[in-house]
């Protein structure tokens, strides 16, 4: 459905589900270091600001299930 053919009253909308995943997908590509150095901070930022606002609603963030098995794959 394209925005034309929606209704004025409807908006696009995002859940907690979507934040969640946006922090999932922080820590994923963090690991695999896509990130350039100049860019680490306000990456940083927006996951706290995230995580924070997560945890302030209530959501529990799992752990990514890879996230150990990398970790121990480049030490």
């Amino acid at each position: 459905m394209s925005q034309e053919a929606q209704a004025p009253d409807q908006r696009p909308s995002i859940t907690l589900q979507d934040i969640a995943s946006v922090v999932e997908i922080l820590k994923v590509v963090t690991n695999r270091g896509v990130w350039k150095v100049s860019e680490l901070s306000a990456v940083g930022q927006l996951y706290d600001r995230l995580s924070t606002f997560l945890d302030s609603a209530g959501v529990t963030i799992k752990k990514a299930e890879s996230e150990n098995s990398e970790d121990q794959s480049q030490g």
